[in-house]
């Protein structure tokens, strides 16, 4: 049978891993996708189409509530089945979800039973042979589109700025996040505790479509990509990053082990914000983020 989607919306980085763990655990026919503020919520709803959404109210980047009410007056998307999550007992944001159908649940201990009955209510689970995951189980349809026409294809736009506000700016606290791309674990280790000592989270994929999918499904600022890895080389996984609207952004250093002229001037032509030999020093990958990206601002 056909994978059902679910997109999780929250920026509690503990309970999406609990949420999506506990989904996956219901059926191999379920893939699990999550957004980690209410833009990429948006956006990733607009291009992946999911079989349901699973939505925080308060989040980075927005509203999650007025999200979902664009979602249930879209005409391409209305007929998604929306669940509303929120940490208050807020009267207004259940009749907010009355007026658009969709199931609110009132963040507890207790929550996944709720979501479960839901998921299994909503999402045709019946058996079939399980599907297996593929590369590119996680990988966004890839079309140009932009926020703003989005927005205005809704005709809410005048809404969604007013919901939006002033939470489009980060707070002071948020850490920066950067992506290591790179199938060296000993590398990714060494790399991954100078960065922690400059106050950066980090994430790590061992593998180029790993690396792809942990880009599409994170908010991270940097991503510093190896050339070459077991599955893909960096080329390709640095084209699908820059063809995907949610991706395309997001500064892209390369590493190499290759002494190449003509290939730094291949990865600077697709896409990438720098491009450094291995083996490289700290400080001249530190100087290049500097440089290249906004995570060391």
């Amino acid at each position: 049978m056909t994978p059902k989607t679910i997109l999780f919306a929250d920026d509690d980085p503990d309970l999406l891993r609990i949420l999506v763990a506990k989904c996956k655990a219901i059926s191999p026919n379920i893939e699990v996708v999550y957004a980690r503020n209410a833009m990429a919520a948006l956006t990733t709803t607009n291009v992946l189409r999911p079989d349901m959404v699973c939505m925080d109210v308060n989040m980075p980047r927005g509203n999650g509530m007025a999200v979902c009410e664009m979602i249930a007056t879209h005409a391409d998307l209305q007929s998604i089945p929306l669940i509303v999550l929120t940490g208050q007992q807020d009267e207004a944001i259940k009749e907010r979800c009355r007026k658009i159908s969709a199931h609110y649940i009132a963040k507890s201990g207790s929550i996944w039973p709720q979501i479960e009955s839901i998921i299994r209510d909503n999402l045709d689970l019946t058996s079939g042979e399980p599907v297996a995951e593929s590369e590119d189980a996680s990988i966004v349809e890839e079309e140009e589109f932009s926020v703003e026409d989005f927005l205005d294809a809704l005709e809410l736009k005048a809404d969604a700025d007013a919901d939006f506000g002033d939470q489009t700016q980060p707070t002071l606290d948020q850490q920066p996040s950067v992506l290591i791309i790179d199938d060296d674990p000993a590398w990714g280790d060494v790399l991954r505790r100078r960065l922690e000592g400059k106050g950066i989270q980090v994430r790590h994929a061992l593998e180029g479509l790993q690396g792809f999918r942990e880009a599409v499904q994170s908010d991270v600022q940097a991503i510093i990509l190896d050339y070459e890895m077991h599955d893909v080389h960096g080329d390709y996984v640095l084209g699908r990053l820059k063809d995907n609207p949610l991706t395309k952004e997001i500064p892209v250093i390369v590493v190499t082990g290759h002494v190449n002229n003509a290939l730094k001037r291949k990865v600077l032509n697709i896409g990438a914000a720098g491009f450094l030999n291995k083996p490289c020093t700290w400080d001249q990958l530190w100087g290049e983020l500097q440089r290249r990206t906004l995570v060391c601002a």
